[in-house]
């Protein structure tokens, strides 16, 4: 079979799907004059140094039969991007006749899977081992920014009940039925004490029983 660039490129969107290390969800449809290809997938260029203009391309592609049908049809392809560049600014995608770029922007960074009514900026953790802490393995900080149209006040705390696994700490972000007008982008925090700086391995965040976010690594500040 030979490989080929699908039709035509109707939308791409993009949606990050961790914070921390970052994953990036690259979704394309598009259009094709025949109903045989298989395979449909999203190719990266390969590139010697980055692009200079911060905008990375790929090409919608599949394989394509010998014989074909020319039977008009709606192709999709998805493609996870793990830890990609800080300085990616957006996606442009190529197929047969034309290419669609989407920008990275605010708006899309923020849109982590979750409630339509939440969206997390920014997650970071990390255990701070000085000065002398009042717990053996020091004391665990985690600092949230996201956007909300919940207008009450939140706080951030311990989820009840916990996963299975004792590593992963799962943070709550409350929901609030006040009506309150409360600008964004918001903020929280939480803190506790480790019997040992290892205690966790990652933290997820949930949001009316909805995940909505996740720290993969946890610094140690020593």
């Amino acid at each position: 079979m030979e490989t080929l660039k699908v039709n035509i490129i109707d939308t791409v969107k993009l949606q990050i799907i961790k914070i921390n290390p970052p994953s990036l969800l690259i979704k394309v449809k598009g259009e094709n004059e025949n109903n045989n290809f298989t395979n449909i997938r999203l190719e990266p260029f390969v590139y010697i140094t980055p692009p200079a203009d911060g905008i990375w391309e790929f090409s919608m592609v599949g394989d394509a039969p010998e014989f074909v049908d020319h039977i008009h049809t709606f192709v999709e392809a998805e493609y996870t991007w793990q830890n990609f560049p800080s300085g990616v600014k957006g996606i442009k995608v190529y197929g047969a006749t034309n290419s669609v770029t989407t920008s990275l922007t605010d708006k899309t960074a923020h849109n982590i899977p979750g409630p339509d009514d939440i969206r997390i900026i920014k997650a970071d953790a990390w255990v701070d081992t000085q000065p002398v802490q009042p717990t053996s393995g020091g004391t665990l900080v985690v600092d949230l920014i996201y956007n909300s149209n919940d207008r009450g006040f939140h706080t951030l705390k311990p989820a009840i009940p916990q996963g299975i696994n004792p590593k992963i700490l799962i943070l709550e972000i409350t929901h609030s039925n006040e009506l309150i007008f409360i600008v964004n982008p918001r903020h929280n925090n939480y803190s506790q004490g480790l019997q040992e700086q290892s205690q966790y391995s990652s933290i997820e965040f949930v949001y009316k029983g909805k995940t909505v976010g996740a720290i993969n690594n946890i610094r140690i500040i020593k």
